[in-house]
């Protein structure tokens, strides 16, 4: 059996995304397919923990609100946090964010910062001037990314992600900022 972190299955996100990183559990038993004694498997797992995403009466937990230009990370993180039980919304640069928001506002938001037409640092500005409270996750991959990230934080980020990162790393941060909120 093949399992992601959370329960996520590999094969429904496996070959997406070159700066997402994939921290998999692999089990193998050659012990007559029976597991070895106190090991826990990933059923037993998934039923014992309090995985991040489980849904509450089926409703979603959080609107979050995706904007990357890369269309496959885009997709991951879509696919991501959809499993884990969010309602997911995507825009593919700062201005296409900033207008979902006004449209229809976010519990989080998730945004790259090398993006086309309003980047990154942009958005989280012109966002924080005009919704004072909203809850901005920052992430990048590129090579200044840790200086761009700080100033992300100064400008109004609550929270940064370094490219790559596990899915595990995500939904923790995503249940952070709600937690904090």
């Amino acid at each position: 059996m093949v399992e992601l972190l959370h329960g996520i299955p590999v094969q429904q996100l496996v070959g997406h995304v070159r700066h997402f990183g994939w921290k998999a559990i692999f089990m193998i038993n050659d012990k007559n397919d029976k597991p070895d004694a106190g090991a826990e498997t990933p059923k037993m797992a998934r039923q014992s923990a309090a995985r991040p995403g489980d849904r509450k009466a089926g409703k979603p937990m959080a609107r979050i609100l995706v904007i990357d230009d890369d269309p496959e990370m885009r997709a991951v993180l879509e696919q991501t946090l959809q499993l884990a039980g969010h309602k997911v919304e995507l825009a593919a640069d700062g201005r296409q964010g900033v207008a979902a928001f006004a449209n229809a506002p976010a519990d989080v938001v998730i945004t790259d910062l090398y993006m086309p037409n309003q980047d990154g640092l942009e958005m989280i500005t012109e966002l924080r001037k005009r919704f004072p409270t909203v809850a901005i996750i920052a992430m990048s991959g590129r090579a200044a990314a840790t200086a761009l990230l700080s100033i992300a934080g100064k400008l109004g980020a609550v929270e940064v992600l370094q490219k790559p990162f596990v899915p595990a790393e995500l939904l923790a941060t995503v249940e952070k900022v709600l937690r904090d909120r």
